[in-house]
């Protein structure tokens, strides 16, 4: 640990992400409203960047000691002296805020155990779906299954009212179905709210953002990072919608069943509109089919509006997004 803290030292953590994510932060901020950039899965990929290239940038100059004494802020960089003085802060940065980075990045990978224990909590306490549940569930699966190539997740029933479905897990996913969306909803709108949690399963959305998670939570000193996993979550919904509306072909009936499903379960404590659910809400990336009412609202006017769409990336977009990667790379690695 000495030595790790000592290499720390040399090459500043903290003023390091954080310019270097405000840095990214910008620079995706400017682009990303551009036409070639539209499609929320591009966007969501452009998002992860001030996430990802800091730490990225900071464990490539964690190993390059020899050609940099003071990190990518240190004088006889690209960056101007006087980012001088931000480094000999370190020492203040290592001695206090440092362990607070320790301790979150620690509660960030408890979260992630505790999700799969979640899991498998949720397998013995709640029964699977059976007789005739379990057949209705199925055969609306089936085909959405083999579209998306993935298997029958673990189906299991919720007793609870409230309207509620969501998928979790990694190796053994688990899809929960409540009783009241079973009992107020019909096949169509069931198939829309099966279709969204699957999708989520078919592209290891619960993977991908825990690892937002905790690269947010390790750098959790930047608001930056903060702000642009806001940015992440939501395009990634958007990107599901999509990818759903372009399955089912049925817009109106995707919106109508997202306004329904959080009209249903709304449970409101004042000051924001949550979903409640049979797991506590810090273990799930994924709260429910429809659980913030101003991101909703964002959703439902997409789809209403035409704007969801499954096309794939044409080339252009991938083009600008590979020479936004570029930019990013020369501000994180060549900064020193």
């Amino acid at each position: 640990m000495p030595g790790f803290l000592l290499s720390l030292q040399h090459h500043p953590y903290i003023p390091y992400i954080l310019v270097g994510s405000a840095a990214v932060y910008l620079i995706v901020a400017a682009v990303w409203r551009l036409p070639w950039f539209s499609r929320p899965e591009l966007q969501m990929w452009l998002w992860s960047l001030p996430l990802l290239a800091p730490v990225l940038g900071y464990i490539y100059y964690l190993g390059s000691a020899g050609r940099c004494s003071m990190g990518g802020l240190g004088p006889g960089g690209m960056w101007p002296a006087r980012w001088h003085i931000i480094c000999r802060s370190e020492p203040w940065f290592t001695g206090i805020i440092l362990p607070l980075m320790f301790a979150t990045f620690a509660y960030s990978l408890f979260k992630i155990f505790a999700n799969s224990y979640v899991a498998h909590r949720m397998v013995k306490k709640n029964p699977p779906l059976s007789g005739d549940d379990a057949s209705r569930v199925t055969a609306i699966l089936r085909p959405r299954l083999a579209d998306l190539g993935i298997g029958l997740p673990d189906l299991r029933l919720w007793p609870g009212k409230t309207a509620l479905a969501f998928a979790m897990g990694f190796a053994h996913p688990v899809l929960v179905v409540s009783r009241g969306l079973l009992d107020r909803f019909d096949d169509q709108q069931l198939e829309a709210v099966l279709t969204h949690e699957l999708v989520h399963l078919a592209r290891r959305d619960t993977l991908r953002s825990w690892l937002g998670v905790l690269l947010r939570d390790g750098m959790f000193f930047s608001p930056f990072g903060r702000v642009a996993f806001r940015h992440f979550m939501r395009k990634q919904e958007e990107a599901v919608d999509d990818r759903v509306v372009a399955m089912t072909q049925k817009p109106l009936l995707y919106a109508e069943t997202l306004l329904k499903i959080w009209k249903d379960g709304r449970q409101t404590d004042g000051r924001q509109t949550v979903v409640s659910g049979p797991a506590p809400r810090e273990f799930l990336v994924f709260p429910g089919f429809a659980s913030h009412v101003g991101t909703l609202e964002n959703r439902i006017q997409r789809v209403l509006n035409s704007e969801a769409s499954g096309e794939r990336f044409k080339f252009t977009s991938r083009a600008l997004l590979a020479l936004v990667l570029g930019l990013v790379l020369v501000v994180v690695l060549f900064a020193c």
